[in-house]
């Protein structure tokens, strides 16, 4: 069964994502949604990045055959979240998935913060390619430069301040 992902802002200022099975009507403003994942950001001043995390937006709620029902009053923005967020939002899923049926029942600490360490270390892996990226551009781009500084021709200063 494929859902339809969708990130909520939500009126107490939380941000989820999660799969939505049944869309409200004009006679019923609930809507039935799944597998809602609260997004939560972290900053750190001192590498000057910023990072976001997967949390369960209810407990033991993250099952995948467990359903919810949010009233879509409490909605202030729906969108359709990038493909990024949503690679990283199924990667999540698929590390729930992993945690044994006997795990799911009491979720620890460590097991979340394993996956955050998971996440981080993704984030951390991904940034360093995409740095990686822009120190090959800047130095294609030193290149080029060095290749014209010989082919570039300087006009002496004009003292009327005309080009004609």
């Amino acid at each position: 069964m494929t859902l339809e992902i969708k990130q909520f802002k939500l009126t107490n200022d939380e941000e989820i994502v999660c799969q939505v099975v049944e869309w409200p009507t004009p006679e019923e403003p609930s809507m039935v949604i799944r597998r809602p994942m609260k997004v939560i950001s972290m900053e750190n001043y001192k590498e000057g990045a910023r990072y976001y995390a997967f949390r369960p937006w209810l407990i033991f709620q993250e099952h995948k055959d467990n359903m919810q029902i949010l009233n879509s009053m409490h909605i202030v923005v729906e969108a359709s979240p990038s493909e990024y967020l949503t690679t990283q939002y199924n990667k999540f899923l698929e590390e729930m998935d992993k945690v044994t049926e006997s795990d799911r029942k009491s979720i620890t600490r460590t097991t979340l913060s394993e996956l955050d360490e998971k996440t981080r270390q993704s984030v951390l892996k991904e940034l360093r390619n995409e740095l990686k990226e822009v120190e090959k551009l800047m130095e294609k781009a030193k290149t080029e430069e060095n290749e014209l500084k010989g082919k570039i021709i300087h006009f002496p200063d004009n003292p009327k301040g005309r080009l004609h």
